[in-house]
């Protein structure tokens, strides 16, 4: 759906109507001047600029978008490991003790990610421990 109105509005074939009555923040109804987004979220110009972090991101999505963001850096990294791990594979003389070696660390477990909850870990802390484990591999194969 989303690709779809974007795909409209780059070919410009259909315009965007906005229709919001009421702020997304404060849930007053809007006045000019007034400031909308393409996913459709209104505010009031001094409610977006009281609460927003960027001028070019909708509070209501940003923290979505975020998670989303950390999850693709996240999918990335392992990407990047994945295929040092496949590198290393196929020119090692001795295939067993790369695999034990991933096993060891860890590498090879499921990993779940829960979104949120008090305490637990984020996706930066998740990018930061792959970061830590690539590094600890290079450093033991250089």
């Amino acid at each position: 759906m989303l690709k779809i109105g974007l795909h409209k509005l780059l070919t410009c074939s259909i315009a965007k109507i906005f229709q919001k009555t009421k702020c997304n923040m404060c849930n007053s109804p809007l006045e000019l001047p007034s400031v909308h987004f393409l996913c459709s979220h209104s505010f009031h110009q001094h409610c977006f600029e009281s609460y927003a972090e960027s001028d070019a991101e909708c509070p209501t999505c940003t923290p979505e978008n975020r998670k989303v963001m950390d999850l693709l850096r996240a999918q990335d990294q392992k990407r990047d490991l994945h295929d040092h791990f496949n590198r290393q594979l196929r020119t090692s003389n001795d295939g067993f003790s790369v695999v034990a070696d991933y096993f060891g660390r860890g590498v090879f477990n499921k990993l779940t990610l829960v979104t949120d909850p008090p305490g637990s870990k984020t996706a930066a802390s998740l990018e930061v421990n792959l970061q830590r484990d690539l590094l600890i591999h290079t450093k033991r194969n250089s």
